[in-house]
């Protein structure tokens, strides 16, 4: 499984809010790999736009997962326009990472900066997820 963006960190307090606003956790994958130099150095190459054979090495890592909805609630869009997070997605484009796509527009709109507009215009045409290696600065 991949995400559709990727985000390093995400703070405790943002993750709280985010699933009070409807967002889910996902269990941990990759606990069987652990967090290890070899994944460590997997995620610093996928962090550098390094290709990786695939994603069996990666570390641990969760996903915050949004529920397609269209339109997608005020009160969630509200949200992640103020979000600390949101302006910290990415998409590393390295060979054997592999995130899923985004929509045309969703696509558009992230490759122009525009982080919330882009997560809202995925949720708005199907489910979006968000790959997460830390919260609060400590490894998932």
């Amino acid at each position: 499984m991949s995400g559709h963006y990727l985000l390093t960190n995400i703070p405790q307090t943002e993750l709280n809010m985010a699933t009070f606003k409807g967002a889910a956790w996902s269990a941990r994958m990759h606990a069987n790999v652990g967090w290890t130099q070899t994944s460590r150095q997997a995620l610093s190459s996928v962090l550098a736009n390094v290709a990786i054979p695939n994603r069996n090495q990666l570390p641990p890592h969760c996903y915050l997962t949004f529920a397609g909805q269209n339109p997608a609630p005020m009160a969630l869009k509200n949200y992640l326009k103020v979000a600390s997070w949101v302006d910290s997605l990415r998409r590393p484009t390295g060979a054997g990472f592999g995130l899923t796509a985004l929509n045309a527009i969703a696509g558009g709109l992230f490759g122009n900066g525009h982080f919330a507009d882009s997560l809202i215009a995925q949720i708005e045409h199907g489910g979006v997820s968000v790959e997460i290696y830390y919260v609060s600065g400590y490894e998932v």
